[in-house]
């Protein structure tokens, strides 16, 4: 499961009552198998789009190779959340590298909604692991909730200096 909760400023943790369960993992690609472990889904970020929330999250253990990420909408942070049929957005198929998963949003200096995440070292060794930056391409031609995609050609490998 995903959950949400009240956030208390004052006292730095979650208000009590507030916790309730999001979604839990449903869609085939959220659970592999490609690698032994629990269930897994982690890593939510949330932002606001025209009104309605998305939510980027990541399933499968970080260390298989199917480790990826897919996103679900609401009107509010409560929901009930609607995922993505086309999940995931972000996947080893997609920006061809393993373990491709666990990030965050953020809007860059020319206002393109953009992705950054970690991917496995190469195809052979999970760590230390590598950090990859995408621009998402967020289709509002259908009206919302907008189709939201992975610009595999936007690709940023930052260099890693030792």
């Amino acid at each position: 499961w995903l959950w949400v909760g009240e956030f208390d400023p004052e006292t730095g943790k979650i208000a009590e009552g507030t916790l309730k369960p999001v979604f839990r993992n449903d869609q085939p690609w959220e659970d592999t198998k490609a690698y032994p472990s629990a269930v897994i889904m982690e890593g939510p970020t949330v932002v606001k789009i025209d009104g309605l929330y998305y939510i980027f999250y990541s399933a499968n253990h970080f260390m298989s190779d199917d480790y990826a990420v897919g996103y679900a909408t609401a009107e509010s942070p409560l929901g009930p959340w609607t995922k993505n049929p086309n999940n995931p957005v972000i996947h080893r198929n997609l920006v061809g590298e393993k373990g491709s998963g666990h990030g965050d949003v953020f809007t860059d200096n020319e206002g393109n909604l953009r992705y950054v995440y970690h991917v496995h070292y190469n195809d052979s060794i999970v760590g230390p692991r590598r950090t990859r930056i995408l621009k998402l391409n967020v289709d509002k031609s259908n009206g919302q909730p907008y189709s939201i995609t992975a610009d595999t050609t936007s690709i940023i490998k930052p260099l890693q200096v030792d």
